[in-house]
């Protein structure tokens, strides 16, 4: 078994959910993928192949929320959130398990994609220096192009919950290295 998990959290997006199932699911074999239905106000557990878990929350927690459910259920040592709406590459799951293996010792890696392209890789305990390796401050919030160690950040899930943020999955990474833990930058793609 690999010590990396997938989860898609969707609400109302059936027609990306299945998208999103067609290019991932030939690319499992070992890894765990687990959809997190955010309550939506249509069915979607027909859309979920067998060898996939499917989660449905009681109500709608919000898309932050969800995110770090993703967090709290995952059972792995590195998680990859991929949104069911961002189109990963036919070889993303490969590629993301080279990348957990190289950067083991991180609690987050950014990965390179269409959004932003890294140069080297690299990795800093340094939130300053972390900042200044993107070209663009968002791109660290995007979901899909981004690898959590959960071993390490799932023990800062209390202090998320009591700050307002778009991206509490940053939240936690920024706890971590503020007390020391180090992020990296990749060259390799995953969405």
């Amino acid at each position: 078994m690999s010590n990396l998990s997938v989860f898609i959290p969707t609400f109302n997006r059936p027609a990306s959910l299945k998208a999103q199932l067609e290019r991932l699911t030939p690319q499992l074999s070992d890894i765990p993928l687990t959809v997190i239905d955010n309550a939506s106000e249509m069915e979607l557990k027909h859309l979920i192949p067998p060898n996939v878990r499917y989660v449905r929350n009681a109500l709608n927690i919000g898309a932050t929320a969800n995110a770090l459910r993703c967090v709290e259920l995952c059972e792995t040592d590195w998680l990859w959130i991929c949104g069911d709406d961002d189109a990963v590459l036919p070889d993303a799951i490969s590629n993301a398990k080279e990348i957990v293996r190289e950067f083991a010792d991180t609690c987050y890696v950014s990965t390179t994609s269409r959004l932003v392209t890294y140069r080297e890789n690299g990795r800093t305990s340094s939130i300053p220096h972390l900042l200044s390796l993107v070209e663009d401050i968002g791109r660290l919030f995007w979901l899909t192009g981004n690898l959590y160690n959960v071993k390490i950040l799932k023990q800062y899930l209390r202090v998320a919950q009591y700050l307002p943020s778009a991206a509490p999955q940053m939240v936690l990474v920024l706890m971590a290295m503020s007390q020391g833990h180090s992020a990296g930058c990749s060259t390799a793609s995953i969405a």
